[in-house]
């Protein structure tokens, strides 16, 4: 705890806490279930009412579920027609690149009859500025939504401590 901090914990996989000096099975299970616990009280705010103007739980719920990652993830939340959540999905990559797929995002979009999709992705590095890569996806993303009937609400970027939305920055 006193070299990890919180986050530093919670953003440590399974197999990497069971090689910290003293840690045991015990110990990863409590430390996974804190985790879980956490990120299900999070959605469960999401899942009562309309998540859009909701900016603020949805950073936490990102925020726990990614944000203290050390490797880059995308995270996708589908919502329906009234903008509840409908699903969600984790990509998972490496320290700085994560495969990320237009075309897979939008076609499980349409399977799940989602009318929106936030995404979110974060930078373990803590640097909230969007790479031109960034831009350049979500505006692509943006297009291809929008030929199919999806919004794209926004993109998050998230880190450990702050976050940075495309749609507050009117980049969406």
């Amino acid at each position: 705890m006193d070299s990890f901090g919180i986050g530093g914990i919670l953003g440590q996989e399974m197999d990497d806490l069971k090689t910290i000096e003293g840690v045991t099975d015990s110990t990863v299970a409590v430390i996974l279930c804190l985790k879980e616990a956490s990120k299900r009280g999070i959605k469960e705010e999401l899942k009562r009412g309309p998540i859009i103007g909701d900016l603020e739980t949805i950073v936490k719920y990102l925020r726990v579920s990614i944000g203290y990652s050390e490797e880059e993830k995308v995270k996708i939340i589908y919502l329906d027609k009234k903008c509840h959540l409908k699903g969600e999905e984790v990509f998972s990559g490496t320290v700085d690149k994560v495969p990320f797929y237009i075309k897979e995002v939008t076609r499980k979009a349409l399977i799940k009859k989602a009318t929106s999709i936030i995404i979110s992705h974060n930078h373990p590095g803590g640097k909230l500025k969007p790479s031109d890569e960034d831009q350049t996806v979500t505006q692509n993303l943006a297009k291809a939504c929008q030929t199919i009937d999806i919004r794209l609400v926004d993109h998050i970027i998230i880190t450990s401590i702050s976050h940075f939305s495309f749609k507050e920055n009117g980049m969406l």
